[in-house]
């Protein structure tokens, strides 16, 4: 990743939060779960409201179906020769770890504890913590 690992990547980002009020984060499981009061509460945050027809659009096109059919849309750079269509969105369930093998699992995590010296994800993700 050009900004470096996902466990620091999104640490950092944690740290800033604690920071600033301009900053909110949400949770994939949060959104995968329930995507309303996720939606509720980010339109608190930026101050706006949306009518029942545009907060069903958001909810549709925050879905994991319309993402994975416009993976194009998604990208992080424009497509190039490089570029992999089809491999971004897997699953879209907040319980994918649960089909890895254990050993993989501590590999992750321990990944995450060695990349976010911090702590930030584990205070968030508890099972990182070991």
């Amino acid at each position: 990743m050009w900004w470096g690992s996902w466990p620091r990547h999104a640490s950092g980002w944690l740290e800033a939060a604690s920071k600033y009020s301009n900053i909110s984060v949400f949770k994939f499981e949060e959104m995968s779960d329930d995507i309303k009061p996720v939606l509720n509460r980010l339109m608190k945050f930026l101050a706006v409201s949306l009518n029942e027809k545009q907060l069903q659009d958001v909810i549709r096109k925050s879905g994991f179906n319309y993402m994975k059919e416009n993976e194009d849309l998604f990208e992080m750079v424009p497509p190039n020769v490089f570029s992999v269509l089809g491999t971004y969105f897997k699953k879209g369930t907040s319980d994918r770890s649960l089909g890895l093998a254990e050993s993989t699992r501590k590999t992750i995590y321990e990944f995450c504890r060695v990349n976010d010296p911090s702590g930030n994800l584990q205070r968030i993700y508890p099972a990182i913590k070991g």
